[in-house]
């Protein structure tokens, strides 16, 4: 969604350059959407880091020479963490940093493509 809008807004702005107040206007929608794509997805990246965090730590200890309670714990700490956690856009695709980079790329790639199909200059 956040692509499809930063597409359409950058195709238009890029059109309309004496256009200021619409020009204004949808630079702040588009800065805001990918103001909100990033505050889901740099705390996303670093609880993925901070799982297999846990999980290493756990490796790294004697889990082993403790006592059974406490060694089923760690047991099932160590299976649930080979899973890292996600959270998921609408539970369908992954959000981390990297996909910052790839909704940007694709959206100007999409714009520069649209600019060179109407034969915008």
């Amino acid at each position: 969604m956040i692509y499809v809008l930063l597409v359409i807004i950058g195709f238009v702005i890029s059109i309309s350059n004496n256009e200021l107040a619409k020009v204004f206007i949808l630079s702040c929608i588009s800065t805001a959407s990918v103001i909100e794509l990033a505050v889901y997805a740099i705390p996303a990246s670093d609880l993925q880091v901070e799982c297999l965090s846990v999980m290493d730590s756990i490796k790294c200890s004697d889990w082993y020479l403790f006592r059974a309670p406490l060694k089923k714990a760690l047991t099932f700490m160590l299976m649930i963490s080979k899973d890292p956690i996600l959270i998921k856009a609408g539970g369908l695709y992954v959000i981390d940093n990297p996909v910052i980079i790839e909704v940007v790329q694709k959206a100007f790639s999409a714009i520069v493509l649209l600019r060179a199909i109407t034969g915008v200059n």
